[in-house]
């Protein structure tokens, strides 16, 4: 990790400390649905993380899900990687986190794709196709250290991207298609490009294709990191690269993510109830 990246842990007073020693945690098998809210959001131990490019908007957006989340607190811990590089963000984000019932994690990564603020990067479609390699290898990167700072014994990892929103109860949705697909490795939401809303970000066959039908799944062959749903066996085969055939054209670290995952045997499937929305520079969303 960078010298100049921090880690910040907290423990909430008044709840349950996070294990001291999480790589002895003994992982329950997925695979049969039971009781999913009983059995689930105490059986399985929860990390999400979040990448922050420093947007002032995407505090509000991150505090209004994870209100909603379902996940029982004891078994849930928070991951946000900052990378706003700028002071006044950092310490609006330190402040938010110690405010939500979970334990949580600060990591603070200031390194830059571009010499653009990362907050504008992400915004300007002009700039994200000009610099698509530096790009893809930066978030990739990102994604590495966020993995590489959850807690040992997490056994599920739900990304969720800083301008994503879920809709309520998105994490029982997305651990109910793993329980139903033993062979899932990912179970994804489904969220429209904010700068083509008739485009999905799922693709099957080289296409861009619809979610399916609420109450229904589909497998995909690929999707990004925007809601994403991980076992921990699927992550950890993840290799995070810029692309995945060494092309300067075909960049993006999620498409290459997702072949690892299906490389090792592991299907991605696409959760037709968790529709999310995907916010854009101008305060609308898609």
């Amino acid at each position: 990790m960078n010298p100049r990246s921090t880690t910040r842990v907290q423990r909430k007073r008044g709840h349950a400390a996070l294990p001291q020693a999480w790589s002895v945690h003994a992982r329950p098998a997925i695979g049969h649905v039971g009781s999913l809210r009983a059995r689930a959001t105490r059986s399985f131990r929860l990390c999400v993380a979040t990448v922050f490019a420093g947007k002032e908007r995407s505090l509000e957006i991150y505090r209004r899900w994870v209100s909603r989340l379902s996940w029982h607190r004891d078994w849930c811990s928070l991951l946000a990687v900052d990378n706003s590089c700028d002071d006044a963000f950092h310490v609006a984000l330190l402040k938010l986190m110690s405010e939500l019932p979970f334990n949580h994690a600060v990591v603070r990564c200031d390194e830059r794709a571009t010499g653009h603020a990362p907050r504008d990067l992400a915004d300007t479609l002009r700039e994200r196709n000009a610099n698509k390699y530096a790009l893809s290898r930066h978030v990739a990167r990102l994604y590495a250290i966020a993995r590489q700072t959850m807690p040992a014994a997490t056994d599920l990892l739900v990304t969720v991207e800083d301008d994503t929103e879920p809709p309520p109860g998105f994490d029982l949705k997305l651990v109910e298609a793993l329980l139903r697909h033993p062979r899932a490795g990912i179970a994804t939401g489904c969220q429209r490009s904010r700068h083509a809303s008739d485009s999905w970000t799922i693709w099957r066959g080289g296409k861009r294709v619809p979610p399916p039908a609420p109450s229904y799944f589909a497998n995909v062959d690929w999707t990004g990191f925007y809601c994403a749903m991980f076992r921990r066996e699927a992550i950890d085969n993840v290799t995070f690269r810029p692309t995945l055939d060494c092309s300067p054209i075909r960049c993006a670290f999620d498409w290459a993510a997702c072949e690892d995952v299906r490389a090792a045997g592991n299907d991605i499937v696409a959760v037709g109830d968790v529709v999310c929305k995907h916010w854009r520079g101008d305060d609308s969303f898609v």
